[in-house]
């Protein structure tokens, strides 16, 4: 930075004391001798010719200097210009995020269940009609290895687009510009949805002979969850 504005002091001071020298030097030679100065004629013409590849050198560093100045002004433009492109992918991404999770949220909210407290009937909502629909799934009589008769019972289709929404969430975020804490706050959250406040953690986080209770049928340790669902729950742990 210190050698460019010596560069641009010294180009300045050159320019004005050779404007200066090209209006003055002609006024000045009308006060000499004609004929002195023809006496040093060829010294002129050496001296112009020696200083004219000098005056031309010169004259293409200042126009490399200038153009060197341009090009780094458009480089300084780009390098802004990318940013810019930089600031508004992530921003983008971030909206899509946000808006994904509201969805997602909204989802959990709006999930409803007529669950039977003691032979009294009663529309639950949210994190707590989800769980007691899992809790009741084993007793209604449906056959819950068959995918089609799972769809049947209401709600089923309601977990899967919340599951389908996490894993939405977690892929976009994943192939986000977003820095990496923010990406692992995202995942986080979703996570903490997931595990603490919809599915108990033992049934999201391993398949263990130890936590969910081993099928009979199918032989797969998928407890009360109908096979649909813990698939689809299992496919998005890879996720995170």
């Amino acid at each position: 930075m210190k050698i460019d504005n010596i560069v641009n002091s010294s180009a300045k001071w050159t320019l004005i004391v050779g404007a200066i020298l090209i209006f003055v030097l002609p006024f000045m030679v009308t006060f000499l001798n004609i004929e002195f100065l023809g006496k040093y004629g060829p010294v002129g013409d050496t001296i112009g010719g020696i200083t004219s590849p000098i005056s031309q050198l010169l004259g293409s560093i200042l126009i490399y200097l200038a153009l060197k100045a341009q090009l780094d002004a458009n480089t300084i433009i780009q390098n802004q210009v990318n940013e810019d492109n930089k600031q508004s992918l992530i921003r983008h991404d971030l909206e899509q995020i946000q808006e994904l999770y509201s969805f997602f949220q909204n989802n959990i909210k709006s999930f409803s269940y007529d669950k039977d407290f003691s032979g009294r009937s009663s529309l639950i909502f949210g994190k707590r009609a989800i769980k007691h629909f899992f809790q009741d799934i084993e007793d209604m009589n449906v056959n819950i290895h068959n995918d089609d008769d799972i769809l049947k019972i209401d709600g089923v289709r309601e977990i899967l687009s919340i599951i389908n929404s996490a894993k939405l969430i977690l892929q976009k975020n994943k192939n986000s510009k977003l820095a990496k804490e923010d990406k692992e706050f995202y995942n986080t959250l979703i996570y903490h949805e997931l595990v603490f406040s919809i599915f108990p953690a033992k049934e999201i986080e391993n398949e263990d002979p130890l936590a969910l209770k081993k099928c009979t049928i199918c032989e797969i340790y998928h407890g009360n969850f109908p096979p649909l669902i813990f698939h689809k729950i299992q496919e998005l742990k890879k996720e995170f």
